[in-house]
């Protein structure tokens, strides 16, 4: 068996559980027992298959999940919580209780063959902790005007709500803001940067 790697977790990256997924795909039924299964996509290509059972009777709300990890049979059970939304469509926000830490999250990272709260993950860094003083600057600098597909793709996606109650949702007044910022930046300025950058390298 090989030695695991020294290289730090890339929490980005890392296969993730949300509580949001689990109820799209209809396993939270308010006293209901709900089973089935779900796949994880994993970070070397392979895909985790996980069969769920969500419990929502008398007073309980968890999951339990089961699924195989380096030839052992694995059974997590992860509490969940819950509050009302408050928006137009009503609902719940479903979300976890970390079962190593007890720190709620709306999403957990696997990471060696279990779920966890990112603060958990050992050596765990963001992708921007990874980029050198210089690329970290870039970033700060034309943030918004880098990711400006990805602000545009968000706009554009078919239930994105714009509005609640007649007037203009948090979240779309900062993509609009965010939008606004990257107009603004002269592309030839970014390139540049990227240009004198290069050449510091």
């Amino acid at each position: 068996m090989g030695q695991k790697s020294r290289l730090p977790i890339i929490i980005d990256e890392a296969p993730q559980l949300r509580a949001a997924f689990l109820n799209k795909c209809g396993f939270f039924k308010e006293g209901h027992i709900t089973g089935g299964s779900f796949e994880l996509a994993l970070n070397d290509g392979n895909i985790l298959k996980v069969r769920i059972v969500a419990i929502f009777t008398n007073g309980e709300s968890k999951v339990i999940l089961q699924y195989d990890w380096a030839g052992q049979s694995v059974r997590e059970q992860i509490e969940l919580t819950s509050r009302r939304c408050n928006l137009a469509t009503g609902g719940n926000i479903y979300g976890f209780v970390c079962p190593y830490s007890g720190k709620r999250a709306r999403k957990l990272i696997f990471v060696h063959g279990r779920f966890m709260h990112l603060e958990l993950v050992p050596g765990g860094l963001y992708r921007s902790q990874t980029r050198s003083h210089k690329w970290r600057d870039m970033d700060r600098r034309y943030k918004s005007y880098l990711e400006m597909d990805e602000i545009l793709a968000e706009l554009k996606k078919p239930h994105f709500k714009k509005s609640h109650l007649g007037k203009p949702t948090k979240r779309y007044l900062r993509l609009l803001e965010r939008l606004q910022e990257a107009r603004a930046v002269d592309p030839n300025e970014v390139l540049q940067a990227v240009k004198a950058w290069g050449k510091r390298k």
